[in-house]
């Protein structure tokens, strides 16, 4: 005689993961147009003041900071390709800080 087993739900606990917002995924929309997806780096592109070249830097320390910069040049992204982020449309230039 086995005791009877409890309910299937209070045998193994459910647990959610939280999305990570700083994921971001690459996509190559046409030859030279990239689009890069994801919740931070577009609220940072949202947040940018683009006519200040501080601003820009510290943009383009967030995409390096987040790995973005390495998956461009990994999905093929060079120098005067088109990257979307969100509703900013750029021209990728390669830089040094």
């Amino acid at each position: 005689d086995l005791p009877e087993p409890p309910p299937a739900d209070e045998r193994v606990p459910h647990f959610t993961l939280e999305e990570d917002e700083d994921a971001f995924e690459v996509h190559k929309l046409d030859e030279h147009v990239y689009e890069v997806v994801g919740q931070r780096v577009e609220r940072a592109a949202a947040m940018t003041y683009w006519q200040y070249e501080e601003a820009v830097l510290r943009f383009q320390r967030i995409l390096d900071a987040l790995g973005v910069t390495a998956a461009l040049e990994e999905a093929g992204c060079g120098e005067g390709d088109t990257v979307i982020i969100g509703e900013i449309e750029l021209e990728w230039i390669d830089w040094v800080e």
